[in-house]
């Protein structure tokens, strides 16, 4: 059976891949000093950073996901994050996660507490923000996403 053409997603996936293994595997190898690593992470960082800043890329909280093809209410409030190459607006990195997912992620009991306290006073802004905005459904006022999220499991 032939294989399915070789997309420009999988050359960028299968070229991402190679590169951050290649990478690992030389500055493991080369046993650089930190002033060495420091200035190439600050390299990728201004890089990164710009693709997100003047390549449409995004972050976004929400509350709607998509059950088959109609949006619904989400188990749980999530982030995405979207990056675009900014000179063709190719996306090269999407990925969504939990809010309970980033909390929990230290699995520190102290950092939860800090995390569940300031999601409160969150919530006590988004409220007084409804109530000053005439209380409308923000769900009801959300244009779908552009595409179905794959949300973590």
């Amino acid at each position: 059976m032939d294989q399915p053409p070789y997309s420009t997603s999988n050359f960028v996936e299968d070229a991402q891949k190679r590169l951050i293994d290649t990478a690992v595997g030389t500055l493991s190898e080369a046993r650089l000093s930190w002033s060495q690593v420091a200035p190439l992470l600050d390299a990728a960082r201004a890089v990164c950073r710009d693709d997100l800043r003047y390549g449409g890329g995004q972050l976004a909280l929400h509350g709607l996901a998509y059950e088959g093809h109609e949006l619904a209410p989400a188990e749980e409030a999530y982030v995405s994050v979207t990056a675009r190459d900014r000179d063709t607006q190719v996306e090269w990195f999407s990925d969504t996660y939990w809010l309970s997912e980033l909390a929990l992620a230290d699995r520190d009991p102290e950092r939860v507490r800090l995390a569940i306290a300031a999601i409160e006073r969150s919530l006590a802004k988004l409220h007084a923000w409804l109530e000053q905005n005439g209380g409308r459904d923000p769900e009801a006022e959300l244009e779908p996403p552009a595409q179905d999220p794959e949300l973590p499991a």
